[in-house]
């Protein structure tokens, strides 16, 4: 995997990291000289000063396969941020996880585990208020929330039946 980064708006492309193989699967940047990117068979993938980059391993393998893949992740400033993390292995049970970071990504602590579940996606408000994404296997959606920095997530409630988020993000 590689990252491309451009200073113009898109006119033109500069590769900015190759060499690590992997899946990038979102990314978040809450400045040119700090972004993260979630990718699902290495961990998280970042750069403190926008040239050098670092892969801190949150995933966990079982012989060939992933078990903990890294679905997304979402700063609110150069230090404090959250990962969505799927467990599980091909078809098999599922456990959605979300995880913090108060060091710019260079630790993580889990938060927060449900069985039977999928994180797609996180995203961060500011240091207090998040939202999290994901499937029941087999079923429907959820989006969960905290209003204290991840101590609790609570359900959302009196979204509609049979649908599933897998991106979500607010202006902040």
């Amino acid at each position: 995997g590689y990252v491309e980064v451009s200073t113009d708006g898109g006119a033109s492309w500069t590769s900015h990291h190759r060499g690590i193989p992997g899946t990038h699967e979102q990314m978040d940047a809450v400045d040119p000289e700090h972004t993260w990117t979630a990718m699902s068979d290495r961990g998280v993938l970042f750069t403190h000063d926008g040239t050098t980059w670092e892969v801190v391993a949150l995933t966990q393998q079982v012989g060939s396969e992933n078990v903990k893949n890294v679905t997304d992740v979402d700063f609110v400033d150069s230090t404090f941020g959250w990962a969505a993390v799927a467990r599980g292995v091909g078809g098999g049970p599922r456990k959605a996880e979300i995880s913090r970071s108060v060091d710019g990504g260079l630790s993580w602590v889990n938060q927060f585990s449900w069985e039977h579940r999928k994180m797609l996606d996180i995203e961060a408000v500011d240091r207090d208020h998040a939202f999290a994404a994901g499937e029941i296997v087999n079923s429907d959606g959820f989006m969960l929330r905290t209003v204290d920095g991840g101590l609790n997530w609570t359900v959302v409630s009196g979204l509609p039946d049979d649908w599933t988020i897998w991106a979500m993000d607010f202006p902040t």
